[in-house]
């Protein structure tokens, strides 16, 4: 069974930023044998000031690495780190990297009024709340002022209707604004009334072949 991880770095001892820039994979510090962890958990990094943010989805890929096995990425650390023959690390793979400003939905003020307790210093596992969050973040519930109408989950289908000028594309542009919705996951599109199903689900129609044979293609 997977499991979900939030681990913490300090910018300021290890740039995972510049890491991950550079590298597909890299090596985290635990402190002892890992314990808990397995390969194929899926862990988010969490950079702590000036971010306070989570950066970066990852899945583990080795568990217990060792010195001899390590990384050669010193060159992110700021300072050098202790290490020794009984030192061990958990190899991350980036799977995704998140914003740095304010379109981020976890900022460690988000994580807190979504369901995290206290501040993330450790390495600790997530459940519950905080981890449907975090695997959802956008399907917060919505309000639109003008009727109090709550819209249960942003990823539902929801019709603004209305002759022109009415506010309809100003509403839907305020609800992607105060949810912090990337640009990327926005797109508009223009539906014109002659469009038909086949338009988009597509059809079969009557074509010949090499043969000058009767045939269908979809």
């Amino acid at each position: 069974m997977v499991k979900y991880w939030i681990f913490p770095t300090n910018i300021k001892k290890y740039d995972v930023k510049k890491a991950f820039n550079e590298l597909n994979e890299i090596d985290w510090e635990w402190d002892g044998k890992p314990q808990g962890v397995h390969e194929g958990d899926i862990v988010y990094c969490y950079a702590a000031k000036p971010y306070s943010k989570i950066l970066y989805k990852t899945k583990v890929t080795k568990v217990d690495v060792k010195k001899n096995e390590k990384i050669n990425d010193l060159k992110y650390y700021q300072k050098k780190p202790d290490m020794d023959e009984n030192s061990s690390f958990v190899r991350l793979r980036k799977l995704k990297a998140y914003p740095i400003d304010d379109s981020n939905p976890y900022s460690l003020d988000k994580l807190h009024d979504n369901g995290l307790d206290g501040n993330i210093q450790g390495k600790r596992s997530v459940g519950g709340k905080i981890l449907n969050y975090i695997l959802n973040p956008y399907s917060s519930n919505l309000l639109v002022k003008k009727r109090k109408v709550s819209l249960p989950n942003i990823d539902k289908n929801t019709i603004f209707y209305g002759v022109p000028g009415t506010g309809k594309s100003y509403r839907v542009k305020k609800l992607i604004k105060e949810n912090n919705i990337p640009n990327e996951d926005v797109f508009r599109a223009t539906l014109h009334p002659e469009f038909s199903y086949s338009d988009f689900i597509g059809q079969i129609l009557p074509d010949v072949d090499d043969e000058d044979k009767p045939t269908y293609k979809y």
